[in-house]
């Protein structure tokens, strides 16, 4: 049974450590908006099914700002021009809960237990609603569903597949930059201290998946060494125009997957290579041995 009470705390913390990075410098020009609360996990945690769980960086802007706003955040990259950050819009439908800017506030969130609720309520709902596919894929089709679908998981409740696939991230928080641009402010801010260590333990055992799908060489990296330093993989190895690695994290006890493969552009793999994918990889760690 999902502990809400482990996950609304875990909200009260991220939310304090998000209001904390809002007054450094640095930070603030990345959060841009003050309506942003912090994104915990994405996908049904109350799904009875056991858990696959996949790690990335940190959530895309794309979750909060409009495909209509992609030539003026290309312009503002290239420029450096605030002016135009005023122009960039927000989904008319957010894929999250969105702090009213009239009479809601990050604070806020620390006050009103029902706040929280609703916000982790659209944690659970993001794969009903409009999910930020060219990167999740659709329901039983490409991109990081393909390979999930291989493995036996899915993101999307509604799926006939023996688990359920939640994904996290190192750090909760959306920026307009990405994360490469970023690392050494979360380093200094966020994974020195050892904050970022004490929430992901904490997602993951408030999970307890089977397996935890790590995406991109990087992330593998500080997952090794800044989240739980027991980690232990097997080298690299090639699939096709992929590679991978496995290991297990003897602290977050469970099994590890390394991807190096961008799964929100798979190239060099249809979507059937990609289901051939998860489920060479899913027969290594045994998640095939309880469904066909």
């Amino acid at each position: 049974m999902f502990d809400y009470e482990a996950a609304d705390g875990l909200l009260i913390e991220a939310t304090k450590k998000l209001l904390w990075l809002w007054q450094q410098d640095g930070w603030a020009k990345e959060l841009l908006f003050p309506r942003w609360p912090p994104i915990l996990w994405f996908g049904d945690a109350r799904s009875p099914k056991r858990k696959v769980l996949t790690i990335g960086a940190n959530p895309s802007r794309w979750e909060y700002l409009d495909d209509s706003c992609r030539g003026d955040w290309k312009t503002y990259k290239k420029t450096g021009d605030e002016s135009l950050l005023k122009r960039l819009c927000h989904l008319d439908k957010p894929r999250f809960r969105v702090l009213d800017a009239a009479d809601e506030s990050l604070e806020g969130i620390l006050a009103e237990r029902t706040l929280r609720g609703e916000i982790i309520q659209g944690y659970n709902n993001y794969f009903l609603a409009n999910p930020y596919q060219r990167w999740f894929g659709r329901e039983d089709g490409y991109n990081v569903e393909g390979f999930l679908r291989g493995l036996g998981a899915s993101f999307y409740t509604a799926a006939t597949t023996p688990y359920q696939a939640i994904h996290i991230d190192l750090l909760p928080f959306a920026t307009l930059s990405d994360f490469t641009e970023l690392e050494q402010m979360a380093a200094d801010d966020l994974f020195n201290s050892g904050w970022a260590r004490q929430t992901v333990g904490s997602l993951v055992r408030l999970f307890q998946p089977l397996v935890v799908i790590v995406f991109g060489r990087t992330n593998a990296r500080y997952l090794a060494k800044h989240i739980d330093g027991s980690i232990s993989c097997l080298p690299w190895t090639q699939y096709q125009r992929a590679s991978y690695q496995i290991g297990g994290a003897e602290g977050l006890g469970t099994k590890i997957i390394g991807l190096s493969v961008n799964l929100g552009n798979p190239r060099g793999f249809n979507s059937a290579g990609l289901r051939s994918f998860g489920r060479y990889v899913g027969n290594l760690v045994g998640l095939h041995n309880n469904h066909p």
